[in-house]
């Protein structure tokens, strides 16, 4: 994911950076690009950072997407499980054993 947003901010930054070069005055604003800069910066940093986070998955389907209500109850996107997450160390463990579940259907 981090590696997508970088892609589209080098991006964004080349394309401002190139109007602001072909026009008399800048089209873009150039605290905007230093901004933007700044945070591919702050990306690259914390890119190896990104993968120790701690990870959350619905018991039930094992899926990511787990969705947070007004009264602080945690409610599965697929499977609408509630209040049903087991906590993993990093990404990678979840995927790791995401394959073994895979291999057991």
């Amino acid at each position: 994911m981090s590696k997508l947003t970088l892609k589209q901010l080098k991006s964004q930054v080349q394309h401002a950076e190139y109007y602001n070069t072909m026009a008399p005055f800048p089209v873009f604003d150039t605290e905007y690009i230093q901004n933007l800069k700044e945070k591919m910066d702050q990306i690259n940093e914390s890119i190896e950072d990104y993968d120790s986070f701690p990870v959350e998955a619905c018991i039930q389907c094992k899926n990511l997407h787990i969705l947070e209500d007004e009264a602080g109850n945690t409610i599965c996107s697929r499977c609408n499980t509630l209040n049903e997450l087991k906590t993993y160390k990093n990404i990678h463990e979840y995927l790791k054993e995401k394959n073994i579940w895979n291999n057991e259907q």
